[in-house]
């Protein structure tokens, strides 16, 4: 699952027309390499058109817009951190831009990745050692059960209390990252994309 940002009227000065491939004709393999090369190409030359994030390094990202930045109103808050098609207009975006470069040229983004990164790193640290002890218990219940295909939803007592207490212990801390670069690229986008939808 991931977020789809797509700009409204990208800033597109030197008229670059964005590639197309007819899915239903089967390209061949090197159609298709064409076909995603050039859009790439097509990307990196219009930056408001299409930004995109996974589901774990949006929602850092959107809670870091809206703990920071003054531009946008509850209801496109709330509805940003959906897929439920929230709009941005084009004064909003490029105020939004100016506002997160604002904070990423005082050094306040960097501070930030810094700090959430700790909190990320230990995180995860304590997730690997939890999954450590999952795999060992799931070798007790292999041993109690015969059963070498076992999932947890079917472990027999004690051992299913035993891994629901661990896989409660887990830091969802630990899927989310942030950074600095991903701000940037985002506040490139903004200020590029004429407004955008977030899908």
């Amino acid at each position: 699952m991931g977020f789809d940002v797509y700009g409204l009227k990208p800033h597109n000065p030197k008229k670059i027309v964005k590639p197309e491939i007819d899915w239903a004709s089967e390209p061949t393999e090197e159609e298709k390499e064409k076909f995603f090369a050039d859009l790439e190409t097509y990307e990196e030359e219009v930056p408001g058109h299409y930004f995109r994030n996974n589901v774990w390094w949006w929602r850092p990202l959107w809670d870091y817009v809206i703990e920071n930045t003054t531009c946008l109103t509850d209801q496109q808050k709330d509805e940003g951190m959906s897929n439920s098609g929230a709009t941005i207009s084009e004064e909003a975006s490029i105020e939004l831009a100016l506002q997160l470069h604002k904070l990423i040229d005082n050094g306040h983004t960097k501070q930030h990745e810094e700090s959430h990164m700790i909190e990320f790193n230990l995180a995860q640290e304590q997730n690997e050692k939890l999954e450590e002890s999952r795999k060992e218990l799931h070798v007790k219940v292999v041993e109690a059960t015969g059963d070498d295909g076992i999932a947890p939803v079917n472990y027999p007592e004690p051992y299913k209390q035993q891994w629901d207490d661990l896989w409660a212990q887990k830091s969802w801390a630990g899927s989310y990252p942030f950074s600095e670069k991903n701000v940037l690229q985002f506040a490139l986008f903004c200020y590029q994309s004429g407004g955008f939808e977030i899908w």
